[in-house]
């Protein structure tokens, strides 16, 4: 396995045109993502640094990525809080975001909620807690949605039913409650 014991090189922010940035499985050896320097990256649509080692939480900078379609943050130790760091302004076009396999705190991302081009999203094991919000009904074009193996809790909100696109869901292994069937007539 090749190893950037540094992380993510400075001159790699001065390639402003990069469309796509893939650096799966390259040991970072526990590199924190940039404070500053991945914002400049203004053209980038799909980042890939899943299976990294990175370490540490996703900056504030990391929101000024607003032409990027595909996150692959998966399989990292990523932590801290994530709740207000996704809105349909910082990622207008992001259809999919895949945090899973990291640690992060607090309760389900209420920003996700807002992304109305979101057809993918996996957060499979990311330890948030409290429930699933209902504003969950707003992701119209979802196709898959993982949130197996979190502390999620409460009751399956019944507009999962809007997500009429859905061709996978994945929500065992939380505190939740109901039937899936409750929220899709088509299956009781």
């Amino acid at each position: 396995r090749l190893k950037a014991c540094g992380g993510l090189h400075p001159a790699l922010f001065n390639l402003t045109s990069l469309r796509r940035l893939n650096r799966e499985g390259l040991d970072f050896c526990g590199s924190q993502l940039p404070e500053s320097g991945l914002e400049r990256l203004t053209n980038l649509r799909v980042l890939m640094l899943e299976s990294c080692n990175l370490s540490g939480s996703i900056p504030p900078s990391f929101t000024g990525l607003h032409s990027l379609q595909k996150i692959n943050l998966f399989d990292n130790t990523l932590n801290g809080n994530i709740s207000n760091l996704f809105s349909a302004h910082s990622f207008p076009h992001l259809r999919v975001l895949d945090l899973s396999y990291n640690m992060f705190e607090g309760t389900f991302p209420l920003g996700i909620t807002q992304l109305k081009n979101l057809r993918v999203l996996n957060l499979r094991s990311t330890n948030l807690s409290g429930g699933i919000p209902n504003s969950i009904g707003n992701l119209s074009l979802l196709r898959e949605l993982d949130l197996h193996g979190n502390r999620l809790s409460g009751g399956l909100p019944r507009e999962l039913s809007n997500l009429i696109r859905l061709e996978y869901i994945g929500v065992s292994y939380n505190s939740l409650m109901g039937k899936l069937s409750a929220c899709w007539n088509i299956f009781v």
